[in-house]
């Protein structure tokens, strides 16, 4: 059996099957691992750009997802879940504007914190 894990967006309310099902807990494991030096990295390219704005996050995400190994898409989620604790929401880009950098940067720390001190990172 393959369990699907979509990097961040399942670890919260997964953590329980990760306890129950090790293959599972493994594969999450793998993922959050490669997710979390990413998001810190986001966070450290977010806290210096100028402006802070539609374009300059969206090609700043792009640059860090790529120099990490990591799917556009992939970073955008997790983004989306560190800076509106939702899987859906209006653009992303747009909503991180709005936010401002000083919160969307809290936000990111808030879950590289989270995510490192997750069950999945040490149960495998």
């Amino acid at each position: 059996m393959k369990f699907r894990f979509r990097i961040v967006a399942t670890a919260v309310g997964g953590l329980a099957l990760m306890a129950a099902h090790p293959a599972f807990a493994q594969q999450c494991t793998i993922k959050i691992a490669r997710i979390v030096p990413v998001t810190g990295a986001l966070a450290d390219a977010f806290r210096t750009l100028d402006p802070f704005d539609e374009a300059t996050t969206e090609a700043t995400l792009r640059v860090v997802a790529e120099a990490g190994g990591l799917k556009f898409g992939a970073l955008v989620h997790a983004t989306r879940i560190a800076v509106t604790g939702r899987a859906v929401s209006p653009g992303l880009f747009e909503t991180l504007a709005l936010i401002g950098g000083d919160r969307v940067v809290a936000r990111l720390e808030a879950l590289e914190r989270f995510l490192r001190a997750s069950p999945a990172r040490t149960s495998a």
